[in-house]
């Protein structure tokens, strides 16, 4: 016997119905939800297919977009660890978007739906997460299967491993010039100051240039400067010029080893010095270095 024709629960066309309930999770989330900012992650380099990774992550790109805080009662937290590398947060949120508001504000060119590796930011907690899961299997489907009506993002706490931040959003841009690893430079035989967040560099033009940073901080007192996001190596006795507001100042020396966070974790530059007392880098042959063999008796 076959159902009743007038009454179709699985259609296999849209219906005024599926529309309806899409309407419905649309408006629900734009009440209770808050905006947020999505942000597409993208590579500067080819990715890693023998690591499985994208060894230099750029985020270039947010688009502010309503979300549903699916835990509104707070994170639900993984445990925090103390471990060897340092702290470890793993907080976990779930966002929940209308497909139809990620289609509204996000180019089709540049995505066609969230992926893992993307980023959300949220302006109210000051905080980013990464999504970890795209799940979109989690819709009522009585009316039947089509798109789903909207996708919920099973995220972390993002945790900062020197990517680019460019988004022209100064909150979400703080992601990186408050976590990202200094360099500190000393200067002399200069003029004029440089300008926090410009772009510094040496050789004749920046789109030539040799090495390029961001500054962090300058000290005219002693005339040190912190910079991030270094490219290149920064030559001694050369000048560092500013892009922004033409500071022009001679490099003392530099060492990317000098490196220091706001947070004191960086050890690199101990543990090389550490290292050099117990290793001696000299020996190009730690089995011994044996002297030429007769080729007759070699090949016997």
């Amino acid at each position: 016997m076959s159902t009743n024709k007038y009454f179709t629960n699985a259609p296999s066309n849209i219906t005024p119905e599926q529309l309806m309930v899409d309407n419905w999770i649309t408006e629900a989330i734009q009440i209770n939800g808050t905006n947020c900012y999505y942000i597409l992650r993208d590579s500067q380099t080819s990715f890693d297919y023998i690591l499985g990774e994208d060894p230099t992550s750029m985020f270039q790109r947010a688009y502010l977009i309503e979300m549903y805080l699916d835990n509104p009662e707070g994170s639900v937290s993984g445990g925090d660890l103390l471990a060897k590398f340092g702290l470890q947060i793993t907080d976990s949120s779930n966002f929940v978007i209308g497909r139809r508001a990620f289609e509204r504000y996000i180019p089709g060119t540049f995505r066609k739906h969230p992926l893992e590796g993307d980023l959300i930011y949220v302006p109210m907690m000051n905080q980013t997460f990464e999504i970890k899961k795209v799940e979109e299997e989690q819709n009522f489907y009585t009316l039947g299967k089509r798109d789903p009506y909207f996708y919920n993002l099973k995220t972390q706490t993002f945790q900062f491993s020197e990517e680019v931040f460019d988004t022209g959003i100064d909150e979400v841009d703080a992601v990186q010039s408050d976590n990202a690893q200094l360099i500190q430079v000393p200067l002399s035989d200069g003029s004029i100051d440089y300008q926090k967040g410009e772009t510094v560099y040496q050789g004749t033009s920046l789109t030539t240039a040799t090495a390029t940073g961001v500054v962090d901080q300058w000290f005219p007192s002693n005339t040190v400067i912190h910079i991030y996001n270094r490219t290149g190596v920064f030559t001694q006795n050369a000048r560092m010029v500013g892009a922004t507001s033409g500071a022009n100042w001679i490099v003392g020396w530099f060492d990317d080893r000098t490196t220091h966070s706001r947070y004191d974790f960086n050890s690199n530059e101990y543990f090389i010095d550490y290292a050099n007392t117990i290793i001696d880098s000299t020996v190009t042959n730690v089995f011994g270095n044996p002297g030429p063999q007769d080729p007759q008796a070699a090949g016997d």
